[in-house]
């Protein structure tokens, strides 16, 4: 809706220019709607993308861990470490799907084993330098745990700078270029029922996201529940 009403007062310019007091109001409502339309962006930024990274970051740990362990339960059985061997039966669904703190520590578990047998591991096939690959990862991963909450904070302080706005652009509209147009009826017929419809544009999704150009500003908070 608030869209609508800029375009139909940019629209029909010549019909409040000689008035200061328009365009005045105007003016703070623009501003006001450039600094909403600016943090819709950011708020709709703010977590895309955040998600589906620590997925496929915590793909390429599982593989890494999986062939780290492989090889580890290859020299346990030649060593005879029997418990070892046992603790390292990991799998990918636990590893990928379940649990990230369960996950973690198996995770921690397998770089440390990695770390004491390293020399053993050559003889495997695998390198000192595919261990540290996989620390990299596991470093990469335990950051992005972190980073959707962080993200939804600021998404949340983000929504309450809209909704601050929203409140001053329904009072701009309500108590002053509302009135400004009503006072232009008779002079200005056509620019006050085009106004007017715009003005109506119903809204379904709250005070300021309306149905049409609106919609979206203000998603919904999303879920910071990833264990």
């Amino acid at each position: 809706m608030y869209k609508a009403v800029k375009s139909t007062i940019s629209g029909n310019q010549e019909s409040w220019s000689a008035l200061p007091a328009f365009a005045t109001a105007y003016a703070a409502f623009s501003e006001k709607l450039a600094q909403l339309i600016s943090l819709g962006k950011s708020q709709s930024f703010s977590t895309e993308g955040i998600y589906s990274k620590k997925r496929a970051v915590r793909r390429k740990l599982t593989i890494e861990i999986l062939k780290l362990a492989q090889g580890l339960r290859a020299m346990t059985m030649d060593k005879g470490l029997i418990i070892l061997r046992q603790r390292l039966n990991v799998n990918r669904t636990t590893l990928e799907l379940k649990s990230e703190i369960k996950a973690m520590e198996i995770v921690e578990f397998v770089l440390e084993s990695a770390n004491e047998f390293a020399n053993d591991l050559e003889d495997y096939g695998i390198s000192e330098a595919r261990i540290q690959a996989a620390e990299a990862l596991r470093d990469e991963f335990k950051a992005l745990m972190a980073a959707p909450r962080d993200a939804i904070v600021k998404r949340k302080e983000i929504t309450r700078s809209i909704n601050r706005l929203a409140t001053e652009l329904d009072s701009l509209l309500k108590d002053k270029l509302d009135t400004l147009v009503n006072l232009m009826e008779d002079t200005h017929r056509t620019f006050h029922g085009n106004y007017m419809d715009a003005r109506i544009v119903v809204d379904y999704g709250g005070h300021h996201s309306g149905s049409g150009d609106d919609a979206g500003l203000t998603p919904e908070e999303p879920d910071d529940g990833e264990a």
